[in-house]
């Protein structure tokens, strides 16, 4: 049987952190990384990371790693 969580009072949601966000980001653009088993062991939907994700990208703090050309000049052995 799963978790049950009972929310009292007026604040009926939760909160997260920016710090937890991010950790949550990070975890999902490591490589070999199943969303469904980070999303699960979180309690939050997959959609939500997602959601974090392309927020931190609009707002320029993209976690997920790039990929830069780099031109090297050619040299004789």
């Amino acid at each position: 049987m799963g978790q049950v969580t009972v929310f009292s009072g007026v604040q009926r949601r939760r909160y997260w952190s920016d710090e937890q966000k991010h950790a949550l980001v990070s975890a999902i653009s490591a490589p070999g990384a199943n969303v469904a088993e980070i999303s699960r062991l979180a309690d939050v939907r997959p959609g939500q990371i997602y959601r974090w994700r392309r927020q931190l990208e609009q707002a320029g703090q993209s976690i997920c790693p790039t990929f830069m050309i780099i031109r090297t000049k050619s040299w004789k052995a």
